[in-house]
């Protein structure tokens, strides 16, 4: 019996733990709402909640979400997805609008606890007091650190679910009475400044982010005589938005060549100097309607032993009771325009309008779903505009103008070619399989090989850098150098593995070693066949860079000169195994010169002194040439150019080749994927023992789209043609491709 009772006892709590949820409201006010297979709940104290579940608080409202490790204050008006609150891991949790004030326990941990994302930043958290808040109009993200240090980044993706993995490369450290912030999706963080000490003592002991929208009081007769209210107002209104024109001219600015057009050892060129941050300037306010920092004005006392400005006091206050930020009378901060003029009676008629709007449009929509539904529809859109934006004529004329272009795009797509809806399919489709691969192979396999990599002692300092490209050839080659040495026409599947791993160490200001590795394996699927069998080869390179990276004002330059060693290793049917094929010293330089913006320009040369295979002995020279040039912030093109010779000792004539490669760069994406296109062409002189084959061309066009997971995981989709003309019959050759990329950065 007392087995049976101890086995009853045991089954429960197992049970309970299977069952238990993983976050619980521990406090509400006012109305706040789960959303749950489709239906919207109230929330009261005691609620369970769990992963994918949407919380909604409205005006005046507040929740607070109580974590196995820590509390999350959701403030009113906003939205917050909780994508994934598992016990005992790192929370992630989707701010889609509004407010959220966390405290979570210090510890050494090395794993954050909560990371937040908004559509333009990403937060980690390990232990720590701190405030973000987003508004989803103007994509502003603004975070608060009230103890401890906050990490904040732009955001990667949208797409990852592991935290650590969302931040970008401008991650940034906010100590206490500091605040950062992304002002536009594509922006980069600011440099953490601090805000005003007054307003962050308040915004403090506010921890429940109580608002009230507390609005200016007029001043007195005699002192608007002494200022002019409406100069004063339109002399802060300029001078705020002349500085936000600044912010967001900074962050849409562009940021020159981007790294992976510049190849492995010369992409990470630009980082030595950090990232060009945005530096508000210190002492201002933070508003949390907008998200916006109203930076001290010119003029402002500043205080150097502090490193602070104090805003004049007609630029605003602080409401000592929430510590919000009080607009001076006047004027209104909108979240699309910054400060514009308004009065009481504009504001309340505004208000008046907006009211009878809706009720108009509540009518017409319960008492007819047609037309009904339509005039409501362009009510609402009247009283968004009116309600927005406080009386400016022009933004309501920009909404209409904007539903008229709406409508003509409607019709556009109406009409769209059949070749239109296939590309979008077909987009849709690889993006698809893109994410699929991100969840099951990178996050669900592939990252847990990266964490053994980076464990071990000597891989650990490295760039480690891992590609699998698995191609479909309806012709299979092989090449030595430029050199086409075998083929066969029979369709199959290669599978390209590399693994790459550099560490580069700097031993002065500017001068630089770095020991590096190259890895390949090329095998096919149709081992039953021996031509094809014998095509199977891997290799490796090893050896030294020695360089200088020096930053200019308008360029960096980045020179190196390299040493290696490397090995072939090739499939041989006669001792069934890889034997050793042909043997490389390789001695040359690389130099790439990139400007800040519009220019990058890379030159290679190589010596190799070479033994073995079918080119028995001799040495070769190689010459490449990158111009790449930017057309604007997400257009380049890229003209490649490469000539080499090769001489084999025991022959008089060279075999020569030279080509071109030019290729069109799209970062805008399609379906969440940059876009390739490339046209290649390249003329070979065979020398004397191909002389059968004669002067051979190949002409390869291709396409790629490649969707980026952050900075450490990426899939690529291409197919291209290749076609060689040659005097050979069995050179002769046209080959279709297909291609999945899969590149992982460790």
């Amino acid at each position: 019996m007392l087995m049976k009772i101890s086995f009853l006892i045991c089954f429960s709590m197992m049970n309970f733990s299977l069952f238990a949820s993983d976050a619980v409201i521990s406090k509400v006010r006012g109305n706040s709402y789960v959303l749950r297979d489709k239906k919207e709940l109230k929330l009261k104290v005691g609620d369970e909640l769990f992963n994918g579940e949407k919380i909604r608080t409205e005006k005046k409202s507040f929740a607070q979400v109580k974590f196995d490790n820590g509390i999350m204050n959701i403030g009113p008006n906003s939205e917050v997805v909780l994508q994934k609150i598992e016990l005992n891991e790192t929370k992630i949790v989707n701010l889609v609008n509004g407010h959220i004030r966390s405290k979570f326990s210090k510890n050494k941990a090395k794993d954050h606890k909560l990371v937040i994302k908004t559509r333009s930043a990403a937060m980690g958290i390990r232990g720590t007091d701190f405030h973000l808040m987003y508004n989803k109009k103007n994509n502003i993200s603004t975070a608060i650190s009230y103890e401890g240090n906050v990490e904040l980044s732009s955001v990667n993706t949208m797409n990852l679910k592991k935290g650590d993995n969302m931040f970008g490369e401008d991650k940034v450290y906010i100590k206490e009475g500091h605040f950062s912030g992304v002002y536009t999706q594509n922006g980069y963080v600011n440099e953490p400044v601090r805000f005003s000490p007054k307003q962050f003592q308040v915004l403090k002991q506010n921890d429940t982010i109580t608002l009230r929208e507390k609005k200016a009081t007029k001043p007195k007769k005699e002192d608007q005589k002494k200022n002019s209210s409406k100069s004063s107002s339109d002399k802060i209104a300029k001078a705020h938005n002349d500085y936000n024109k600044k912010i967001f001219k900074h962050h849409e600015s562009d940021h020159g060549i981007p790294s992976d057009l510049l190849g492995y050892t010369h992409r990470d060129a630009g980082k030595k100097s950090g990232m060009n941050l945005f530096r508000p300037k210190p002492g201002g306010y933070l508003d949390f309607k907008t998200a916006i920092y109203v930076s001290p004005p010119e003029g402002s006392r500043y205080d150097p032993k502090e490193d602070l400005f104090y805003p004049p006091e007609d630029y605003g206050s602080i409401d000592e009771l929430t510590g919000e930020y009080i607009a001076p009378f006047g004027l209104i901060l909108l979240p699309l325009n910054g400060f514009v003029l308004a009065s009481n009676t504009a504001q309340e008629g505004v208000k008046i309008v907006r009211e009878n709007v809706t009720k108009v449009g509540k009518f017409f929509w319960q008492g007819a779903k047609g037309a009904g539904s339509k005039i409501w529809d362009g009510t609402k859109n009247v009283g968004s505009a009116i309600t927005d934006n406080t009386g400016v004529a022009g933004e309501i004329v920009a909404k209409g103008v904007g539903t008229v272009s709406t409508g003509v795009q409607t019709v556009a797509s109406g009409v769209g070619t059949v070749g239109n809806t296939v590309m979008d399919t077909t987009g849709k489709t690889l993006s698809f399989m893109a994410d699929q691969m991100n969840t099951y192979l990178y996050e669900g396999f592939l990252q847990n090989i990266g964490n053994v990599l980076k464990s071990t002692p000597i891989l650990s300092s490295f760039q480690l850098n891992l590609s699998n490209k698995f191609t479909y050839k309806s012709s299979q080659r092989f090449y030595i150098y430029d050199q086409l040495e075998e083929v066969v026409n029979v369709p199959s599947f290669e599978n390209h593995l590399t693994f790459f791993g550099a560490y580069k160490k700097f031993l002065s200001k500017d001068f630089f070693v770095r020991p590096k590795f190259n890895i390949i394996k090329k095998s096919y699927l149709r081992d039953e066949i021996p031509e094809v069998k014998s095509l199977n080869h891997y290799g490796y390179k090893f050896g030294l860079d020695v360089g200088i990276l020096k930053n200019y004002d308008k360029f960096t330059l980045h020179t190196y000169f390299f040493f290696y060693k490397a090995q072939l290793r090739k499939y041989s049917m006669y001792k069934e195994g890889h034997v050793s094929y042909l043997k490389d010293k390789i001695f040359g330089f690389s130099k790439a010169i990139i400007s800040k913006k519009y220019l990058a320009s890379r030159l290679d040369y190589s010596y190799t002194s070479f033994e073995g295979g079918l080119v028995e002995k001799g040495n070769r020279h190689e010459v490449y040439l990158s111009e790449i040039i930017k057309i604007d912030k997400t257009n380049f093109f890229n003209l490649e150019l490469k000539w080499s010779a090769m001489k084999k000792k025991f022959i008089e004539d060279k075999n020569s080749s030279y080509g071109f490669k030019l290729n069109y760069h799209r970062y805008l994406p399609f379906h969440g994927m940059k876009v390739k296109p490339w046209f290649s062409w390249n003329k070979n002189k065979t020398g004397i023992d191909y002389a059968q084959r004669g002067k051979e061309k190949t002409t390869e066009l291709g396409l790629s789209f490649t969707k980026s997971f952050g900075h450490f995981f990426s899939t690529g989709f291409e197919y291209y043609i290749n076609d060689i003309a040659s005097k050979s019959d069995q050179f002769d050759n046209r080959s279709h491709n297909g291609a999945i990329n899969l590149n992982i950065v460790f």
